[in-house]
């Protein structure tokens, strides 16, 4: 699924133009895309992505869901649609905030990295996140903290790591009302 503007390339030199609220079509048939989108933002959960999706502002980002851990297919669709954006574009992740969701992040993260990009977390932080919201979060276990803050470096976000050694939160991501980076 992915949401935005822009046209997604298929195989066969098909291109299907994306459409609002969003447009799903079977991974392994993306070959890229064309966007002008100056900021993507991956997402873990379905009601997360959904909510996104109908954000006003979600035109001017593009939403990609992951499906939670992104298969092989859906990692090299990601991949070909690395190669096709603008170097300057933002690249963003947002998923839960446990250890599933720093994994995820982990593996998005390298695949960035192999296309000389950065991928920045988005509402993955517990200093990022309003306070009404923390209350809602629940403490991991120290097994857990270590493991997300080990995933959280794994993914170059050395920042996040020390504010969840510091302030050890689990928050599903649907507690987080979508908020989207801009084009900036």
């Amino acid at each position: 699924l992915m949401a935005g503007e822009g046209v997604v390339m298929l195989e066969g030199m098909r291109r299907v133009p994306l459409v609002r609220p969003y447009l799903g079509l079977p991974v392994e048939a993306a070959r890229g895309i064309e966007t002008t989108a100056r900021a993507v933002l991956t997402i873990e959960n379905l009601a997360s992505f959904h909510d996104a999706a109908r954000h006003p502002q979600a035109a001017d980002v593009l939403l990609l869901y992951t499906g939670g851990m992104p298969s092989p297919a859906w990692r090299a669709a990601f991949g070909n649609m690395l190669a096709d954006l603008e170097p300057e574009t933002c690249l963003h992740h947002w998923g839960d905030i446990d250890v599933g969701g720093f994994r995820i992040a982990a593996q998005l993260a390298a695949i960035v990295r192999q296309r000389a990009m950065v991928l920045a977390p988005w509402l993955m932080s517990p200093v990022v996140l309003p306070v009404e919201i923390l209350e809602h979060a629940h403490v991991p276990t120290s097994a857990e903290r270590d493991a997300m803050v080990e995933s959280a470096r794994k993914a170059g976000w050395d920042e996040v790591a020390d504010a969840l050694y510091e302030r050890p939160i689990k928050l599903e991501q649907e507690m987080i009302l979508p908020l989207l980076p801009s084009r900036d």
